[in-house]
């Protein structure tokens, strides 16, 4: 069941979801050019940290990728959502930045409360 889920999140995630990059960065070569070499890795690096808060590691392979396939889906239309709504690089990157600690936080605060674990 993991190697399907595994073969079916790489499918859609090379083929199926859009390149995040493209409202800032305005040459579609360049875009994509950024996607391969940069934006892959920062949006794998969230989505991995994103899962990682609370999935234990080969607890439940199957889901583990899939929760990872849905926050990369997630971080990537998010993405898009903030280049769609502003046009100042600068504030997009500090909103996004501000929003994903936010993000980490509530997930780590909620995972911790389902396991009865102290806060810090």
């Amino acid at each position: 069941m993991y190697g399907l889920i595994r073969l079916g999140s790489i499918l859609v995630r090379q083929f199926c979801l859009p390149n995040p990059f493209l409202n800032y960065i305005y040459d579609q070569g360049q875009a994509e050019l950024f996607n391969l070499v940069f934006g892959g890795v920062i949006l794998q690096y969230l989505a991995y940290w994103t899962t990682g808060i609370y999935y234990e590691k080969n607890s439940c392979p199957a889901l583990g990728s899939l929760s990872y396939l849905l926050w990369y889906a997630a971080y990537t239309f998010y993405f898009i959502f903030i280049g769609n709504h502003i046009n100042n690089l600068k504030m997009a990157i500090t909103i996004l930045g501000i929003s994903i600690v936010l993000v980490f936080i509530v997930i780590y605060l909620i995972t911790n409360k389902i396991r009865d674990k102290s806060y810090f």
